[in-house]
């Protein structure tokens, strides 16, 4: 009687999470490990949502102006940015890659933000990408945060990011922190935890997220590309456009742009990952055992019922 009640839980435990689990927004990472974030209208901007303030808006309500490639999405600088929540941050790796073109550049303000993650822990780590100024650094420059200890990323000699367009992309590897401009290597440092320590909760693009921080990002950004492994150097200059052999990276002295950019590598459509399917299909399967097994603790239930209410009646 004990073991089949405690089945009856255990199925019910096994409906509802598999119901709360399909409710949930799947992680949409390609064969890469790569999700394109904000390109072109037409492919949307999931799994980000625009917002304005404190107020989600729909796709629809993006501005869109010329691009790197194609067209990119307009941030005015007075409260529009794009979110995410964790469910794409949850990784061992983490690398992000995006094109900008800052619109503040000629008059260099401190305190934009270009890319803001947000821990979920208690300690609250903090990672900020800025375009000329970060909360302890000058000029462009990435900041982690955790606990007392700050680490902070940026050129030799600080410089703001300069006008037109340039590729960005961070990668973090473990505790291995890099910044890339352009192609080329800016710094490199070691982070106070890792991404798994560090738990993102809310990643923004164009927003800072202190407490009384706004650092609305007032430019276009395109091609922001999330990944969940590390990039390698050659994968980032390839999605920067870069050819040749690495060089030292001077932000006052940006190469031209190329018209030949390379795009990232598309994985073949016809090419699904088998572990997504292998998931998937376990998470289909588990209302079909709940449903079986509370329809075998249901059955015998109901005639012992039976039974004992016609007992009853007897006496």
């Amino acid at each position: 009687m004990l073991m089949k009640r405690l089945l009856c839980v255990l199925a019910l435990l096994l409906a509802f999470t598999a119901i709360a689990v399909s409710a949930a927004p799947a992680a949409q990472y390609d064969a890469d490990g790569r999700v394109a974030a904000i390109t072109e209208p037409a492919e949307g901007i999931l799994p980000l949502i625009y917002c304005r303030g404190d107020q989600d808006l729909t796709a629809a309500e993006v501005t869109w102006e010329a691009g790197h490639a194609g067209q990119g999405a307009l941030l005015d600088g007075m409260g529009a940015y794009f979110r995410s929540d964790g469910t794409l941050l949850q990784q061992e790796s983490l690398s992000f890659s995006l094109w900008v073109n800052w619109l503040d550049a000629a008059a260099a303000p401190t305190g934009q933000r270009l890319l803001t993650l947000r821990s979920g822990n208690r300690i609250s780590p903090y990672m900020a990408l800025s375009p000329n100024g970060g909360e302890h650094t000058e000029g462009l420059c990435l900041e982690m945060q955790a606990g007392a200890e700050t680490v902070a990323l940026t050129a030799d000699v600080p410089m703001a990011l300069t006008a037109g367009w340039h590729h960005l992309a961070v990668v973090w590897e473990g505790t291995a922190l890099r910044l890339y401009l352009d192609g080329n290597l800016l710094d490199e440092k070691t982070a106070p935890i890792n991404p798994t320590v560090f738990n993102p909760q809310q990643l923004c693009v164009g927003k800072g997220m202190r407490q009384g921080e706004t650092g609305y990002f007032h430019g276009t950004v395109d091609e922001v590309l999330l990944y969940s492994r590390a990039l390698t150097e050659q994968e980032v200059r390839d999605l920067a456009g870069v050819t040749g052999d690495a060089t030292p990276m001077d932000p006052a002295t940006p190469p031209a742009d190329s018209p030949d950019q390379m795009a990232p590598t598309q994985p073949a459509a016809d090419s699904p990952d088998p572990l997504q399917a292998v998931s998937r299909l376990w998470w289909l399967l588990i209302p079909v055992v709940a449903v079986a097994v509370l329809l075998a603790c249901w059955r015998p239930w109901k005639r012992r019922r039976h039974r004992r209410g016609s007992r009853y009646k007897l006496h």
